[in-house]
């Protein structure tokens, strides 16, 4: 603001705006009722957020939620389509499939060890040779049984009724 003088005084600055906008207020201090109020407001915010992030972390919804869907009377498939499982869940899924099917594996390979043995021994009984085969219309050769009543033929005499003298085959297994 202008004001009237000789002009070799300094000019003040303008009185800075506190507040509201303001030139002057009532209370330079402000007011204990402001202050009060701010504070109350910080306290209320960081316990809201608190407890906010403690229900977050801390409460488990999914088997409040499942315990509620069983209670409901819904299958297991129906409460899948609404919750899924967790990854944990899934990871433990998997192994217990990986253990079931290895624990699978073993047993499938033991059970064709014994069926190889039981065929050894039948072989054995029956007198079939495992070097016995027989041609089929289509040129595959198949092991030949006595029990088809086929007449078994050795590798040798079936080539050379097919003309092919000078080419040989290993019919071992």
């Amino acid at each position: 603001m202008p004001r009237l003088g000789n002009g070799n005084e300094e000019e003040e600055p303008p009185p800075a705006r506190i507040g509201d906008g303001s030139i002057a207020q009532a209370y330079p201090g402000g007011s204990r009722n402001a202050s009060l109020i701010q504070t109350m407001k910080g306290i209320i915010i960081v316990f809201s957020i608190t407890l906010f992030l403690r229900n977050l972390i801390l409460k488990d919804y999914r088997t409040d939620e499942l315990s509620v869907l069983k209670a409901n009377g819904l299958s297991e498939d129906e409460i899948n389509l609404y919750i899924p499982k967790t990854t944990a869940e899934k990871n433990q899924l998997r192994k217990q499939d990986i253990t079931k099917h290895t624990s699978d594996y073993a047993q499938l390979k033991m059970d064709v060890a014994t069926l190889k043995e039981q065929i050894k021994l039948l072989n054995e009984k029956t007198g079939i040779s495992e070097t016995t085969t027989v041609m089929q219309g289509d040129g595959e050769e198949v092991p030949s049984s006595p029990l088809s009543g086929e007449e078994t033929k050795g590798a040798g005499s079936l080539l050379k009724e097919k003309g092919q003298e000078g080419e040989t085959y290993d019919t071992g297994s």
